[in-house]
């Protein structure tokens, strides 16, 4: 029967009974995991490793998980950051033939006539942005998730419970920063050269803005990954433990042991999820009125097999290695 607890390593000194010539070693086999970097490369690469996590201690694969997640969700969330500030500039740069232009003026916000044009007004599911300069409105009053709302002077964003106010004379600055006027960093707000709000001045003012931007909404969207990511393989992982135990009931395999496993197939997964997002092959998560749910549930549930079939591994392998057991 296969030893299943969390014993410590052997130690490599002359009291160990096994070290010495003749010597034999009381109970059975203790197994020393590879090294870091290389116990990682096996769970990305072998499949046999994972029946094999049945063996060490959950530390040993949970590390690798957590550091694996880490690895994937910085690069994707810096890429999907860029690609929506990306949609951002294409958006901004279509702001003129749907949309009134306005002026910023010693810090305040006027809205200019322009026939057939309407005010800056955009509602979608989880995002939201208006303009209001009735003054009466503020931060409370955007209802999505995030949005940013433009009064004659302050901007308010929202994104979820995190709200914070800016005065529109500093958002003038940047503005005439991003045109390339550096001499407005000390001059009064009263003595500020005014600034028209139109495509162009808007497609400056991201550009100049980028790097603050993807910075800002890749922290977001790195936090959010690393949930993502940490939920999929503890609910994955709660689901594949019990098929593992019962393909192992002849060994005796307590449910804790076959949680390693479960969470040793989660690995390699959890990159491949992380490269189809990366470029853009699949969502990998149901949307309501997709047409792609059905396949993205499929993927979302392919850990079930494949850590099916590592209990079958685990069973297979353990039987032959037990003592008494052919």
């Amino acid at each position: 029967m296969p030893d299943f607890s969390n014993q410590s390593m052997p130690p490599a000194s002359d009291n160990n009974p096994a070290s010495r010539p003749g010597g034999n070693s009381a109970g059975p086999p203790q197994h020393q995991p590879p090294r870091f970097f290389r116990r990682l490369g096996l769970l990305l690469l072998r499949p046999e490793q994972w029946a094999e996590s049945a063996m060490f201690p959950y530390r040993y694969v949970l590390g690798p998980l957590l550091f694996i997640i880490l690895v994937v969700s910085v690069p994707l969330a810096a890429h999907v950051a860029g690609e929506l500030v990306n949609v951002e500039e294409a958006a901004v740069g279509q702001y003129d033939q749907s949309f009134k232009p306005m002026l910023l003026s010693h810090g305040t916000l006027k809205i200019l006539p322009a026939p057939g044009k309407k005010i800056l007004l955009l509602n979608q599911p989880d995002y939201e942005l208006r303009v209001d300069i009735t003054g009466r409105k503020t931060a409370a009053d955007l209802h999505q998730p995030m949005g940013l709302l433009v009064t004659n002077d302050k901007l308010y964003t929202k994104v979820f419970s995190a709200t914070q106010t800016l005065p529109l004379s500093r958002v003038q600055r940047y503005f005439l920063l991003a045109a390339g006027n550096t001499a407005v960093l000390h001059v009064p707000v009263n003595k500020l050269p005014d600034v028209t709000v139109n495509s162009k001045s808007l497609r400056l003012l991201l550009r100049y803005l980028r790097p603050a931007l993807v910075l800002a909404i890749g922290l977001i969207l790195f936090g959010f990954n690393v949930v993502k990511f940490l939920g999929w393989a503890l609910i994955m992982t709660v689901l594949i433990s019990p098929g593992v135990m019962i393909l192992n009931q002849h060994l005796a395999m307590p449910l804790r042991v076959a949680m390693r496993i479960g969470t040793a197939v989660m690995i390699p997964l959890v990159v491949v999820r992380g490269l189809l997002e990366y470029f853009r092959h699949s969502s990998l998560m149901p949307s309501p009125g997709h047409s792609g749910d059905f396949y993205a549930m499929v993927w979302w549930l392919a850990p079930l097999p494949l850590g099916l079939w590592a209990g079958f591994l685990a069973s297979r392998n353990l039987t032959r290695t037990s003592p008494g057991r052919k």
